[in-house]
Protein backbone atom coordinates (compact mmCIF):
# COMPACT_ATOMS: atom_id res chain seq x y z
CA UNK A 1 0.00 0.00 0.00
CA UNK A 2 1.03 3.54 -1.09
CA UNK A 3 1.55 5.82 2.11
CA UNK A 4 2.07 9.51 1.55
CA UNK A 5 4.72 11.21 3.60
CA UNK A 6 5.38 14.35 3.20
CA UNK A 7 8.75 14.31 4.84
CA UNK A 8 10.28 11.73 1.77
CA UNK A 9 8.68 14.20 -0.60
CA UNK A 10 10.73 17.43 0.34
CA UNK A 11 13.85 15.30 0.56
CA UNK A 12 13.75 14.28 -3.14
CA UNK A 13 11.88 18.23 -4.76
CA UNK A 14 12.74 21.12 -2.09
CA UNK A 15 16.85 20.90 -2.52
CA UNK A 16 17.36 22.02 0.40
CA UNK A 17 16.74 25.55 -0.32
CA UNK A 18 13.06 25.91 1.15
CA UNK A 19 14.44 26.74 4.73
CA UNK A 20 16.19 29.69 3.03
CA UNK A 21 13.22 31.26 1.07
CA UNK A 22 12.48 35.04 1.30
CA UNK A 23 9.22 37.21 1.15
CA UNK A 24 8.42 40.48 -0.54
CA UNK A 25 5.51 41.93 0.78
CA UNK A 26 4.15 43.86 -2.73
CA UNK A 27 0.61 45.01 -0.74
CA UNK A 28 1.61 48.45 -0.74
CA UNK A 29 2.11 48.33 -5.13
CA UNK A 30 0.44 45.38 -6.57
CA UNK A 31 -1.96 46.13 -3.73
CA UNK A 32 -2.72 49.46 -4.68
CA UNK A 33 -3.68 48.44 -7.93
CA UNK A 34 -7.04 46.73 -6.76
CA UNK A 35 -9.83 48.30 -7.91
CA UNK A 36 -10.65 50.91 -5.23
CA UNK A 37 -7.92 50.30 -2.92
CA UNK A 38 -6.24 53.27 -1.58
CA UNK A 39 -3.93 53.10 1.68
CA UNK A 40 -3.04 56.38 3.73
CA UNK A 41 0.52 56.88 4.56
CA UNK A 42 -0.26 55.86 8.26
CA UNK A 43 -1.74 52.78 7.21
CA UNK A 44 0.62 51.70 4.90
CA UNK A 45 3.06 51.94 7.56
CA UNK A 46 1.01 50.05 9.93
CA UNK A 47 1.30 47.61 7.15
CA UNK A 48 5.35 47.72 7.36
CA UNK A 49 5.02 47.03 10.71
CA UNK A 50 3.16 44.24 10.61
CA UNK A 51 5.97 42.56 8.35
CA UNK A 52 8.72 43.16 10.43
CA UNK A 53 6.47 41.36 13.16
CA UNK A 54 6.33 38.09 10.58
CA UNK A 55 9.80 38.16 9.26
CA UNK A 56 9.23 39.71 5.41
CA UNK A 57 12.42 40.46 3.75
CA UNK A 58 11.85 43.57 1.32
CA UNK A 59 8.91 45.78 1.57
CA UNK A 60 7.92 46.74 -2.80
CA UNK A 61 6.74 49.87 -2.67
CA UNK A 62 5.95 52.33 -6.35
CA UNK A 63 8.13 54.96 -7.86
CA UNK A 64 7.51 58.47 -6.38
CA UNK A 65 4.98 59.04 -8.76
CA UNK A 66 2.55 60.85 -6.48
CA UNK A 67 3.05 62.79 -2.57
CA UNK A 68 2.00 59.93 -1.04
CA UNK A 69 4.92 57.40 -2.58
CA UNK A 70 7.05 60.20 -1.72
CA UNK A 71 5.84 60.86 1.93
CA UNK A 72 6.17 57.10 2.34
CA UNK A 73 9.30 56.23 1.47
CA UNK A 74 10.66 59.01 2.97
CA UNK A 75 9.40 58.10 6.24
CA UNK A 76 10.23 54.19 5.67
CA UNK A 77 13.95 55.46 5.31
CA UNK A 78 13.59 57.82 8.38
CA UNK A 79 12.65 54.43 10.48
CA UNK A 80 15.88 53.03 9.13
CA UNK A 81 14.15 50.76 7.01
CA UNK A 82 15.78 51.64 3.54
CA UNK A 83 17.52 48.29 3.04
CA UNK A 84 14.05 46.72 3.27
CA UNK A 85 12.74 49.07 0.70
CA UNK A 86 11.94 48.09 -2.45
CA UNK A 87 11.04 50.53 -5.21
CA UNK A 88 8.99 49.10 -8.38
CA UNK A 89 9.78 51.44 -11.78
CA UNK A 90 9.15 51.30 -14.89
CA UNK A 91 12.07 51.04 -17.89
CA UNK A 92 12.43 54.80 -17.80
CA UNK A 93 14.98 56.63 -16.60
CA UNK A 94 12.75 59.55 -15.02
CA UNK A 95 11.58 56.72 -12.90
CA UNK A 96 15.00 55.47 -11.69
CA UNK A 97 16.44 58.15 -10.91
CA UNK A 98 13.17 59.40 -8.58
CA UNK A 99 14.01 56.50 -6.65
CA UNK A 100 17.65 56.21 -6.15
CA UNK A 101 16.54 60.24 -4.47
CA UNK A 102 15.44 58.28 -2.00
CA UNK A 103 17.76 55.94 -1.61
CA UNK A 104 16.52 52.38 -0.71
CA UNK A 105 18.31 49.40 -0.72
CA UNK A 106 16.87 47.95 -3.80
CA UNK A 107 15.44 49.26 -7.10
CA UNK A 108 12.78 46.85 -9.43
CA UNK A 109 12.66 47.43 -13.09
CA UNK A 110 10.08 46.07 -14.31
CA UNK A 111 8.97 45.57 -18.27
CA UNK A 112 7.09 43.25 -20.64
CA UNK A 113 9.18 40.51 -22.28
CA UNK A 114 6.36 38.24 -23.98
CA UNK A 115 5.58 38.64 -27.49
CA UNK A 116 2.42 40.34 -26.98
CA UNK A 117 3.69 42.45 -24.40
CA UNK A 118 6.44 43.89 -27.06
CA UNK A 119 4.11 44.00 -30.34
CA UNK A 120 1.15 45.38 -28.55
CA UNK A 121 2.03 47.36 -25.18
CA UNK A 122 5.17 48.24 -26.86
CA UNK A 123 4.37 49.24 -30.48
CA UNK A 124 6.94 46.21 -31.93
CA UNK A 125 9.79 46.77 -29.62
CA UNK A 126 12.56 45.05 -30.55
CA UNK A 127 13.82 42.10 -28.16
CA UNK A 128 17.29 42.94 -28.32
CA UNK A 129 16.82 46.39 -27.60
CA UNK A 130 14.99 45.83 -24.75
CA UNK A 131 17.42 43.05 -23.39
CA UNK A 132 20.05 46.12 -23.84
CA UNK A 133 18.23 48.33 -22.49
CA UNK A 134 17.86 46.71 -19.29
CA UNK A 135 21.30 45.69 -19.17
CA UNK A 136 22.64 49.18 -19.56
CA UNK A 137 19.77 50.23 -16.62
CA UNK A 138 21.04 47.49 -14.42
CA UNK A 139 24.65 48.75 -14.47
CA UNK A 140 23.63 52.22 -14.02
CA UNK A 141 21.63 50.92 -11.06
CA UNK A 142 24.34 49.29 -9.61
CA UNK A 143 26.94 51.74 -10.11
CA UNK A 144 25.02 53.76 -7.85
CA UNK A 145 24.72 50.90 -5.22
CA UNK A 146 21.44 49.58 -5.16
CA UNK A 147 20.67 46.29 -5.77
CA UNK A 148 18.39 45.37 -8.78
CA UNK A 149 15.76 43.25 -9.11
CA UNK A 150 14.68 42.65 -12.98
CA UNK A 151 10.89 41.82 -13.09
CA UNK A 152 10.12 39.67 -16.20
CA UNK A 153 6.53 40.62 -17.13
CA UNK A 154 4.54 38.36 -18.47
CA UNK A 155 7.04 35.87 -18.52
CA UNK A 156 5.09 32.39 -18.19
CA UNK A 157 3.78 33.33 -21.55
CA UNK A 158 7.16 34.21 -22.58
CA UNK A 159 9.54 31.47 -24.24
CA UNK A 160 11.89 29.63 -22.43
CA UNK A 161 15.05 30.25 -24.67
CA UNK A 162 13.79 34.55 -24.62
CA UNK A 163 13.79 34.08 -20.61
CA UNK A 164 17.71 32.56 -20.51
CA UNK A 165 18.68 35.45 -23.09
CA UNK A 166 17.36 37.86 -20.20
CA UNK A 167 19.27 35.44 -17.63
CA UNK A 168 22.46 35.33 -19.53
CA UNK A 169 22.33 39.22 -20.67
CA UNK A 170 21.09 41.08 -17.32
CA UNK A 171 23.38 41.14 -14.63
CA UNK A 172 20.33 41.60 -11.84
CA UNK A 173 20.72 40.49 -8.26
CA UNK A 174 17.07 38.62 -8.57
CA UNK A 175 14.78 38.03 -11.09
CA UNK A 176 10.61 38.04 -11.16
CA UNK A 177 9.02 35.70 -12.51
CA UNK A 178 5.41 36.89 -13.67
CA UNK A 179 2.66 34.91 -14.30
CA UNK A 180 0.65 37.95 -15.37
CA UNK A 181 -2.38 36.25 -16.26
CA UNK A 182 -2.31 33.15 -14.34
CA UNK A 183 -1.74 30.65 -16.40
CA UNK A 184 0.23 28.17 -14.67
CA UNK A 185 -0.80 24.63 -13.10
CA UNK A 186 1.07 23.59 -10.07
CA UNK A 187 2.42 20.41 -11.61
CA UNK A 188 3.44 23.17 -14.65
CA UNK A 189 4.84 25.55 -12.10
CA UNK A 190 7.06 22.82 -10.84
CA UNK A 191 8.37 21.56 -14.08
CA UNK A 192 8.90 25.17 -15.32
CA UNK A 193 10.90 26.54 -12.24
CA UNK A 194 12.93 23.03 -12.03
CA UNK A 195 14.02 24.27 -15.54
CA UNK A 196 14.80 28.09 -14.80
CA UNK A 197 16.64 26.86 -12.03
CA UNK A 198 18.91 25.11 -14.60
CA UNK A 199 19.58 28.32 -16.43
CA UNK A 200 20.92 30.57 -13.68
CA UNK A 201 21.89 30.73 -10.58
CA UNK A 202 20.42 33.60 -9.75
CA UNK A 203 17.56 34.01 -7.11
CA UNK A 204 14.37 33.61 -9.33
CA UNK A 205 11.22 35.30 -7.18
CA UNK A 206 7.36 34.25 -7.78
CA UNK A 207 4.91 36.90 -8.31
CA UNK A 208 2.27 34.64 -9.79
CA UNK A 209 -1.60 36.16 -10.04
CA UNK A 210 -4.44 34.03 -9.26
CA UNK A 211 -7.52 34.53 -11.68
CA UNK A 212 -7.97 30.99 -10.83
CA UNK A 213 -7.43 30.27 -7.80
CA UNK A 214 -4.43 28.95 -7.96
CA UNK A 215 -1.76 31.66 -7.37
CA UNK A 216 -0.79 30.04 -3.96
CA UNK A 217 -0.01 26.87 -4.98
CA UNK A 218 1.66 27.32 -8.13
CA UNK A 219 3.70 29.40 -5.84
CA UNK A 220 4.77 26.79 -3.36
CA UNK A 221 5.46 23.95 -6.26
CA UNK A 222 8.14 26.69 -7.70
CA UNK A 223 9.21 27.06 -4.25
CA UNK A 224 9.73 23.40 -4.04
CA UNK A 225 11.22 23.50 -7.25
CA UNK A 226 13.97 25.88 -5.99
CA UNK A 227 12.74 29.36 -6.21
CA UNK A 228 14.56 31.77 -3.43
CA UNK A 229 11.94 34.56 -3.59
CA UNK A 230 8.12 34.98 -3.14
CA UNK A 231 6.47 38.10 -4.21
CA UNK A 232 2.81 38.00 -2.21
CA UNK A 233 0.40 40.40 -0.72
CA UNK A 234 -1.97 40.50 2.21
CA UNK A 235 -5.43 38.96 1.88
CA UNK A 236 -4.11 37.93 -2.00
CA UNK A 237 -5.41 41.45 -3.09
CA UNK A 238 -4.28 42.91 -6.08
CA UNK A 239 -4.99 43.12 -9.85
CA UNK A 240 -8.74 41.37 -10.87
CA UNK A 241 -8.43 38.19 -8.69
CA UNK A 242 -5.19 39.58 -7.07
CA UNK A 243 -1.75 37.37 -5.85
CA UNK A 244 -0.95 35.00 -3.90
CA UNK A 245 -2.14 35.57 -0.64
CA UNK A 246 1.24 36.22 1.78
CA UNK A 247 -0.53 34.61 4.87
CA UNK A 248 -1.26 31.54 3.24
CA UNK A 249 2.25 30.97 1.74
CA UNK A 250 3.50 31.98 5.21
CA UNK A 251 1.19 29.54 6.56
CA UNK A 252 1.65 26.24 4.37
CA UNK A 253 5.87 26.98 4.19
CA UNK A 254 5.49 26.69 8.30
CA UNK A 255 2.88 23.83 8.25
CA UNK A 256 3.86 21.57 5.24
CA UNK A 257 7.70 22.64 4.30
CA UNK A 258 8.56 22.74 7.92
CA UNK A 259 10.22 26.51 7.28
CA UNK A 260 10.49 28.27 10.77
CA UNK A 261 11.66 31.50 10.29
CA UNK A 262 8.74 33.65 9.96
CA UNK A 263 5.96 34.21 12.85
CA UNK A 264 2.32 33.27 12.18
CA UNK A 265 1.06 35.09 15.33
CA UNK A 266 0.54 37.87 14.39
CA UNK A 267 -1.00 36.79 10.59
CA UNK A 268 -4.86 36.94 11.41
CA UNK A 269 -4.33 40.81 13.08
CA UNK A 270 -2.72 41.96 10.18
CA UNK A 271 -5.22 40.58 7.89
CA UNK A 272 -8.03 41.86 9.30
CA UNK A 273 -6.22 45.79 9.69
CA UNK A 274 -5.36 45.52 6.03
CA UNK A 275 -9.15 44.34 4.60
CA UNK A 276 -10.04 47.14 7.05
CA UNK A 277 -7.95 49.54 5.35
CA UNK A 278 -8.56 48.45 1.81
CA UNK A 279 -12.30 48.02 2.15
CA UNK A 280 -12.22 44.77 1.64
CA UNK A 281 -14.12 42.20 3.71
CA UNK A 282 -12.86 38.77 4.45
CA UNK A 283 -14.44 35.95 3.86
CA UNK A 284 -15.47 34.10 6.98
CA UNK A 285 -14.00 30.76 5.33
CA UNK A 286 -10.64 32.52 4.26
CA UNK A 287 -7.78 30.49 5.30
CA UNK A 288 -5.63 32.10 8.03
CA UNK A 289 -7.99 34.74 8.35
CA UNK A 290 -11.40 33.60 8.17
CA UNK A 291 -13.36 34.50 11.27
CA UNK A 292 -14.71 30.74 11.37
CA UNK A 293 -12.18 28.51 10.12
CA UNK A 294 -11.75 27.44 13.29
CA UNK A 295 -15.24 26.51 14.75
CA UNK A 296 -16.61 23.36 14.23
CA UNK A 297 -20.38 22.41 13.72
CA UNK A 298 -20.71 19.18 12.02
CA UNK A 299 -21.69 16.25 15.05
CA UNK A 300 -18.56 13.82 13.30
CA UNK A 301 -15.64 16.25 12.99
CA UNK A 302 -16.91 17.57 16.82
CA UNK A 303 -16.66 13.59 17.75
CA UNK A 304 -13.58 13.33 15.82
CA UNK A 305 -12.07 16.42 17.32
CA UNK A 306 -12.78 15.84 21.30
CA UNK A 307 -11.47 12.49 21.01
CA UNK A 308 -8.26 12.88 19.50
CA UNK A 309 -7.61 16.69 17.55
CA UNK A 310 -5.38 14.83 14.97
CA UNK A 311 -8.54 12.85 13.57
CA UNK A 312 -9.80 16.51 11.98
CA UNK A 313 -6.57 19.06 12.60
CA UNK A 314 -5.15 20.23 9.51
CA UNK A 315 -2.46 22.16 11.94
CA UNK A 316 -2.83 23.53 15.35
CA UNK A 317 -4.54 26.53 15.91
CA UNK A 318 -2.39 27.90 18.24
CA UNK A 319 -0.14 28.55 15.73
CA UNK A 320 -2.35 31.63 14.92
CA UNK A 321 -2.96 32.36 18.53
CA UNK A 322 -6.66 30.70 18.30
CA UNK A 323 -8.21 27.93 19.57
CA UNK A 324 -11.26 25.36 18.54
CA UNK A 325 -14.17 26.26 19.06
CA UNK A 326 -17.20 23.75 19.34
CA UNK A 327 -20.53 25.39 18.13
CA UNK A 328 -24.19 24.00 17.81
CA UNK A 329 -26.37 24.46 14.54
CA UNK A 330 -28.51 22.43 12.45
CA UNK A 331 -25.45 19.58 11.89
CA UNK A 332 -24.30 18.92 15.46
CA UNK A 333 -24.46 15.71 17.43
CA UNK A 334 -24.39 14.79 20.82
CA UNK A 335 -21.19 14.50 21.52
CA UNK A 336 -21.09 18.28 20.80
CA UNK A 337 -23.93 19.09 22.91
CA UNK A 338 -22.61 17.27 26.01
CA UNK A 339 -19.18 19.46 25.16
CA UNK A 340 -20.75 22.95 24.90
CA UNK A 341 -23.77 22.68 27.38
CA UNK A 342 -21.95 20.58 30.12
CA UNK A 343 -18.22 21.01 29.96
CA UNK A 344 -18.24 24.92 28.69
CA UNK A 345 -21.58 26.18 29.79
CA UNK A 346 -21.44 23.86 33.36
CA UNK A 347 -25.04 22.48 32.84
CA UNK A 348 -25.93 19.44 33.62
CA UNK A 349 -27.77 17.08 30.94
CA UNK A 350 -30.61 14.68 31.41
CA UNK A 351 -29.48 11.09 32.48
CA UNK A 352 -32.72 10.07 29.41
CA UNK A 353 -31.50 9.81 26.05
CA UNK A 354 -34.74 10.69 24.74
CA UNK A 355 -34.71 13.98 26.46
CA UNK A 356 -30.93 14.69 25.51
CA UNK A 357 -32.28 13.73 21.88
CA UNK A 358 -35.62 16.72 22.14
CA UNK A 359 -32.88 19.31 23.06
CA UNK A 360 -30.85 18.95 20.42
CA UNK A 361 -33.48 18.09 17.97
CA UNK A 362 -34.53 22.08 19.54
CA UNK A 363 -31.62 23.17 18.31
CA UNK A 364 -31.05 21.91 14.92
CA UNK A 365 -34.41 22.89 14.25
CA UNK A 366 -33.65 26.36 15.58
CA UNK A 367 -30.71 26.80 13.75
CA UNK A 368 -32.01 25.74 10.71
CA UNK A 369 -34.97 28.68 10.94
CA UNK A 370 -32.14 31.19 11.92
CA UNK A 371 -29.88 30.03 9.27
CA UNK A 372 -27.01 30.56 11.83
CA UNK A 373 -25.71 28.41 15.05
CA UNK A 374 -26.97 29.36 18.41
CA UNK A 375 -25.07 31.79 20.46
CA UNK A 376 -24.06 31.51 23.66
CA UNK A 377 -27.04 33.87 24.75
CA UNK A 378 -29.25 31.76 23.05
CA UNK A 379 -27.91 28.58 24.35
CA UNK A 380 -28.66 29.97 27.80
CA UNK A 381 -32.43 30.09 26.78
CA UNK A 382 -32.53 26.74 25.50
CA UNK A 383 -31.21 25.22 28.97
CA UNK A 384 -33.81 27.35 30.54
CA UNK A 385 -36.52 26.09 28.13
CA UNK A 386 -35.46 22.59 29.01
CA UNK A 387 -34.74 23.57 32.50
CA UNK A 388 -31.32 22.24 32.83
CA UNK A 389 -29.47 22.58 36.17
CA UNK A 390 -25.92 24.04 36.67
CA UNK A 391 -23.82 21.25 37.83
CA UNK A 392 -22.05 21.54 41.52
CA UNK A 393 -18.56 21.88 41.64
CA UNK A 394 -17.96 17.88 42.58
CA UNK A 395 -19.76 17.21 39.39
CA UNK A 396 -17.49 19.26 37.54
CA UNK A 397 -14.01 18.13 39.20
CA UNK A 398 -14.93 14.95 37.77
Amino acid sequence: MFVFKLGELKKTMCRGMVSDIKMVDSTLREGEQAPGVAFTVEEALKIVEYDLKVGVDLIEVFAPYSEYELRLLRELRRRGLSSKTLVWCRLRRGDLDMALNEEPGWIAVSMGVSDIHLKRKFRGLNREDVLARLSETVDYLHSHGVKVSVHLEDSTRTRVEHIAEAFEKVNGDKFRDCDTLSVLLPPVAYERMRLLKRLTDKPIETHYHNDFGMAVGNTVSAIMAGAEWVSATWNGIGERAGNAALEEVLLTLKVRLGVDRFDLRPLREACRFVAQAARTPLSRNKPVSGSEIFSVESGIHQDGLLKDRQVYEPYPPELLGETWKLVLGDSSGKAGLTHVLNHELGYKLPDDPREVREILSWIRRRAREEKHYLSRSELEEVAKRFSLKKRSHLDRAK
